[in-house]
């Protein structure tokens, strides 16, 4: 079975941990995968958190990142194929997000008005506060 083969399929073969972590048993590569995954989740959704304050398509990108982070995780620990599949299609959601965050970012950028939307301020229709600045760093980014 080839790598292809085996990824479409969902199982787990030598040939994954081979290159990742030579001495991992095969056995246990679903724990130190879920654990990775978990890490750039927990990084990504406190990114989300910051993204309010910024457009509404780049929150989509983290939004949709988080969630596949969080579906990949949740597969992998529980060794579901059909839950890391459905990761992987979140995967592809966020993708499309991100060209689109990005085609139109360098597209308002470059003919300097807005050609394509991407929902500015955003945390003001979340209900941030932006005037908000108090706290111990008030006078740092105002």
């Amino acid at each position: 079975m080839t790598g292809i083969e085996a990824a479409a399929s969902g199982t787990r073969t030598a040939w994954d941990t081979r290159f990742v972590a030579p001495g991992l048993p095969a056995a246990t590569a679903h724990q130190a995968t879920g654990l990775f995954l978990l890490t750039f989740a927990i990084f990504t959704v406190y990114m989300t958190v910051a993204a309010t304050r910024t457009t509404g398509a780049i929150l989509a990108v983290l939004v949709t990142l988080s969630a596949t982070f969080i579906v990949l995780c949740v597969g992998e620990f529980a060794q579901s194929a059909g839950t890391v599949k459905a990761g992987g299609w979140l995967g592809l959601v966020t993708a499309v997000c991100a060209w689109y965050a990005s085609f139109a970012g360098v597209t308002n950028s470059t003919y300097q008005r807005a050609v394509l939307p991407v929902f500015p301020n955003i945390g003001d229709h979340l209900g941030a506060r932006r005037g908000h600045r108090r706290g111990p760093f008030a006078g740092v980014h105002a």
